[in-house]
């Protein structure tokens, strides 16, 4: 559908018309955007990092495009075992992490009285589902070696 340059500029316009209309509706200009005090504060940050990915990519693409060795090099890292290795390393310790962390934030916020009860419910879910899927994993790659 789209070409590569394409997509990122793209995702580089949508998030600089978020921005733009998020800053709009926080002025009042946009009254359609009542519904909730969130949302324009919800456009805003999100747009920004839509157009940063969208212009990050591009100024990357370009660089790349006029450096070949660079290009080429960047693809051999990507592709090096080592790396790969690391990376692997790194997600499993951001998942050790996480898992504290996340799990410390559902017991504070289970104590809380005024807390919602689907809104917790709906991040328990999340931490069962996360748990699962490593779960899950380790068992399929057990049976793999």
């Amino acid at each position: 559908m789209f070409s590569k340059k394409g997509s990122h500029v793209l995702i580089l316009g949508v998030g600089l018309l978020l921005v733009l209309l998020g800053i709009l509706a926080l002025k009042g200009s946009l009254p359609v955007f009542t519904v909730s005090p969130v949302l324009p504060y919800l456009m805003v940050g999100l747009g920004a990092g839509l157009f940063g990915t969208g212009f990050g990519s591009l100024v990357r693409r370009e660089i790349l495009q006029h450096d070949p060795a660079l290009a080429r090099r960047e693809r051999i890292e990507a592709g090096d075992e080592r790396n790969q290795s690391l990376l692997a390393l790194a997600k499993a310790k951001a998942y050790d992490v996480f898992i504290y962390a996340f799990g410390a934030i559902l017991l504070a916020l289970a104590i809380v009285p005024e807390m919602n009860m689907a809104v917790l419910l709906a991040l328990v879910l999340v931490y069962v589902m996360v748990v699962g899927m490593m779960l899950f994993t380790f068992a399929r790659l057990q049976r793999k070696s």
